[in-house]
């Protein structure tokens, strides 16, 4: 099985991007001013599919290039353009599992935009800066 096939066996179809206009987005940060290649993007839609998706690129020697919501100001998010990296995407780990308004604490998962962060704490009276 190949590396490409062991990633869909864990994420899913909808979890595994391979053709070029389908990454594009995940290639170029939100300014277009760094540009990069991949073999894939994955985006797992929990944390055992993140672990799943670690421990085989451990095993494959395969390099990864996490991302949250792609909108870092120097490119750390963006692949190198020898594209022998994956884009790890959390934008599919996008709940908001917890709000402690009494506590001040919100617990959400990785790719929940700020924007949403700040809504709910608004929806509860509290600010998220």
């Amino acid at each position: 099985m190949s590396f490409i096939d062991k990633l869909r066996a864990i994420v899913g179809e909808r979890g595994l991007i391979t053709d070029d206009p389908g990454k594009h987005p995940y290639l170029t940060d939100w300014r277009e001013n760094y540009l990069g290649s991949a073999l894939a993007v994955v985006r797992p839609a929990s944390t055992e599919e993140v672990v799943a998706v670690v421990r085989l690129c451990i095993d494959e020697r395969a390099a990864i290039v996490p991302q949250g919501g792609n909108t870092g100001m120097m490119g750390g998010g963006t692949p190198h353009r020898e594209g022998r990296e994956i884009v790890l995407s959390l934008n599919r780990m996008n709940r908001i599992l917890e709000v402690d308004p009494i506590g001040y604490t919100m617990t959400v998962e990785a790719g929940v935009v700020l924007k949403t962060i700040q809504e709910t704490a608004a929806e509860h009276d509290r600010l998220f800066p």
